[in-house]
């Protein structure tokens, strides 16, 4: 997929999750995104992954400012819709 045919990334506030789905490639992966705000009022982008049916790896993320962490989560976002990922919820 070309990057000018990338369809738009949906509209989300807090979280989005996709999937990918090749039985051709043996490739059946999970990935959601989770943005919140920790107690100290810093922001966090918390990041799961992994093959579907198993235990997901998490990865956490630390940001000042809500705009800071959006935007990697706007980069990660695009990254797995250009990789053919498609989107399975947002909330």
């Amino acid at each position: 997929m070309r990057r000018r045919d990338l369809p738009l990334a949906p509209e989300w506030s807090t979280t989005i999750a996709f999937q990918l789905v090749d039985p051709s490639g043996n490739r059946y992966r999970a990935y959601s995104l989770w943005l919140t705000q920790d107690l100290f009022g810093d922001w966090v982008l918390l990041r799961a992954f992994g093959r579907i049916g198993k235990a997901p790896r998490v990865q956490g993320h630390t940001f000042p400012s809500r705009s800071d962490a959006e935007a990697l989560a706007h980069r990660l976002i695009r990254r797995r819709l250009l990789h053919g990922y498609r989107v399975t919820a947002s909330h």
